[in-house]
């Protein structure tokens, strides 16, 4: 019977606390660690290994200040598998957790497993992990239930969205805070940003207490995705400008380490899961001199970049060329954190701190690395030498894909063959027939392998194989009716919301009610309304999914993306003036009306309304109420940044909104719905039993583009978790 996970976690914080108080000296301090992970990154894609048409200076400065490893390796050249390893230590194959789980896999990581989050949290380490997870999706596979006190990020890889090019068999993907879908399709432009912010607060506000963050970029992992600051910056094009971003991550954390003075008491690792997917062409990376990519045994596929820094304990400008692999980091970061590798089951890693800290000598502490594709053993490494057993693979039939979309691969085969990677790292050239002893002394390696792990190609079982976490709860899918996700339609310029917890049952939007020209003050309301037609693009059945085109008539054309969640309504604008003319539309308003959500009609729904005045949730009607206006009644609320010739036509008021949040009260006072855009333009309550918060185009000038979002919240009536919500969404709108 194995033993229960707490009663394991229990011991190895007491082992931690023997060791500690036995010792006669002052015990080495704890590092604070930092684990970067990339997504399909290539052997070729950094500075310091050999990239050009973009730059890496903070990545290649790890390498400089640290140590740069020649020969490390992943256990397995696919997502869900790889990252098995390096959070347990173990071959995947071990824990039964192979290639990439899907949405409809209803296994997991076991909660008998110890996660190196698990690990480190038990030595009293906070644990954050900001990224791609993909240990399973179900919420007890989740990394809040294995070793992590906080998580942000998507519950697996970022293209299994419904705008995959090649399949359609996906939902829409959440983005997961805690164990809360708080997204579904998220901008993906933003994912390197907001993971990185995240791990930059965590840093700053555990920066008193050893700490360890896995920050695992869903990045260069296609779809690629980069934001604003990034893109069109580099000769490599997308591909390029993505990496230059994740660099630049990585250069955020090191300045934030540095400025807070722990620089000497951080460890930073950065590797990848895989190599890349070679198949997309243009929007793949380089294994570099290696053969083939992902989803291979080649080096091209499971040997990775890998760079370390920790100043005052790692040599500065070293380079290590012996093997390693991810299943190491687990036990080698356990020494250091003074904790204890559990002893009642295998695990594969060993410490590697010898290697990493460039101890004279140093050399591999394994015999042999084993490299499986699902459950097939294809391959082992031991010293310069690597046999590939007799196995298919998959290749490129010609050039990558284009754009986003990936070329075809064909079945290839390999048959026994031997390669020296000191003199040939790219598995070009076969000496098995020069070398029949190393053939041999690598076949009995395999053998023990099999033994071991199993081999489906020799239709061997593993002895000491162990089983994934099966799933005990409903699937995510299948939840109780009261907690059925927001539905969403349109119909004639109209936005209807349903839900089964949403007081009234329904919220209707007048989207988009009116796009106004500038000016629009003291103009009347024909003469500030610019004529426009929406079309529905696309609309899913299940209710989540709406994408809208509005044509104005001065030329400009808005693409709306609409997506409802949990408890919000997520939009997504691109606003673009395709002629030769500056645009005449400032500004747009999409009309909330709450009369069902709030119960009340025309005469006394306004007390269940609000703004923010001086940082605080302040209910209308305010104080001093403006009367005089071109229309009465209404109110509006103008930020500094807005002429006040610029706004609607209705009074306005002298009042300074502190934030862009409005909204309304249920009638029972028990819910809000509440709502932001950015750039806002104004805040509204309006006149047919309406509050809406109206959006900034600001006038395109001829080719301009501009990107616009926004959300409606309908969430239970804490204020506090509203605000804190709304500050996370909308950083632009918090006071300087």
């Amino acid at each position: 019977m194995r033993t229960p996970k707490r009663q394991i976690l229990l011991a190895l914080m007491a082992v931690a606390l023997l060791a500690a108080h036995a010792s006669s000296k002052e015990p080495e301090p704890r590092p604070n660690i930092v684990l970067i992970f990339a997504d399909d990154l290539g052997y070729g894609d950094l500075g310091c290994y050999g990239a050009t048409g973009y730059r890496t200076p903070n990545l290649d400065r790890l390498a400089k200040e640290g140590v740069r490893f020649t020969d490390f390796y992943v256990a397995q050249a696919v997502c869900s598998a790889s990252r098995t390893a390096l959070l347990t230590g173990c071959y995947p194959n071990r824990l039964g957790i192979l290639g990439a789980l899907g949405l409809k896999d209803e296994h997991g990581i076991n909660d008998d497993e110890t996660t190196l989050g698990e690990l480190l949290q038990s030595c009293g380490y906070a644990t954050g992990i900001f990224g791609k997870w993909h240990l399973g999706h179900h919420p007890q596979f989740l990394p809040t239930r294995h070793g992590f006190d906080e998580y942000f990020g998507l519950p697996y890889s970022n293209d299994m969205w419904p705008k995959h090019p090649a399949t359609k068999d996906f939902s829409d993907l959440p983005l997961i805070e805690g164990e809360k879908a708080i997204e579904f399709n998220p901008d993906q432009s933003q994912l390197t940003t907001r993971y990185t912010e995240h791990a930059v607060r965590f840093i700053e506000g555990h920066r008193d207490r050893p700490f360890f963050i896995y920050l695992a970029h869903s990045m260069p992992h296609v779809p690629l995705f980069v934001s604003d600051k990034f893109r069109d910056k580099t000769p490599r094009g997308l591909f390029g400008d993505v990496i230059e971003e994740v660099d630049w991550s990585v250069g955020r954390v090191l300045e934030t380490i540095g400025r807070l003075g722990l620089d000497e008491r951080t460890l930073v690792i950065f590797t990848s899961d895989n190599g890349p997917w070679l198949s997309y062409g243009d929007h793949a990376g380089s294994a570099g001199p290696l053969r083939e990519g992902k989803g291979t045994s080649f080096d091209g596929g499971v040997r990775e970049p890998c760079v370390m820094r920790w100043p005052g304990k790692i040599p500065a400008a070293t380079v290590c060329r012996e093997p390693a692999m991810t299943i190491d980091v687990l036990p080698t970061l356990a020494k250091l954190a003074g904790a204890s590798v559990p002893d009642d089951r295998i695990v594969d890693g060993l410490d590697i701190w010898p290697l990493v800290s460039g101890e004279p000598g140093a050399r591999s502490p394994h015999e042999a690395l084993y490299f499986y594709w699902d459950r097939e053993l294809q391959a082992v490494r031991s010293g310069r030498w690597k046999l590939h057993l007799p196995h298919a693979y998959r290749s490129l039939a010609g050039e990558g894909g284009k754009g986003g979309r990936p070329a075809n691969y064909e079945q290839r085969h390999i048959g026994l063959s031997l390669f020296d990677l000191e003199a040939d790292p790219g598995e070009s050239k076969d000496v098995a027939a020069e070398h029949p002893e190393v053939v041999a002394r690598l076949e009995s390696l395999a053998e023990k392998a099999r033994e071991d792990l199993g081999d489906t190609a020799t239709r061997r079982q593993g002895k000491n194989v162990r089983r994934a976490g099966q799933l005990r709860e409903a699937p995510a899918a299948a939840v109780e009716e009261s907690d059925r996700p927001l539905r969403i339609s349109w119909k004639d310029n109209y936005l209807t919301i349903r839900g089964d917890r949403l007081p009234g049952g329904t919220l209707v939007v007048h989207y988009l009610e009116a796009y106004c020209r500038s000016g629009s003050t003291d103009r009347d309301w024909g003469k500030t309304v610019i004529g426009h037609r929406t079309e529905l693009v696309s609309a899913d059945a299940a209710g989540k999914r709406i994408e809208l085109l509005c044509k104005l008539a001065d030329g400009v054309e808005v693409a709306h993306t609409i997506t409802a969640g949990e408890d919000e309504v997520d939009f997504r604008l691109v606003a673009t003036n395709p002629s030769e003319r500056p645009s005449q539309a400032h500004w747009a308003q999409p009309c909330i009306r709450v009369d069902a959500f709030t119960g009340r009609g025309q005469d006394d729904y306004v007390s269940q309304c609000f703004v923010f005045l001086d940082g605080q949730l302040t209910r209308l009607p305010t104080q001093p109420w403006a009367t005089k206006a071109r229309y009465a009644p209404g109110q509006v609320y103008c930020p500094k940044y807005v002429d006040r010739d610029d706004v609607n036509p209705r009074p306005l008021s002298e009042l300074i909104p502190s934030n862009g949040l409005c909204g309304a009260f249920s009638g029972d006072n028990k819910w809000i719905m509440a709502t932001a855009w950015e750039p806002y333009q104004e805040l509204f309550q309006g006149v047919r039993v309406c509050m809406h918060s109206d959006f900034r185009i600001g006038g395109l000038k001829p080719g301009e583009t501009k990107k616009i979002r926004g959300k409606i919240y309908l969430v239970p009536a804490d204020v506090f978790k509203l605000v804190a919500r709304y500050k996370r969404d909308f950083p632009e709108h918090l006071e300087p």
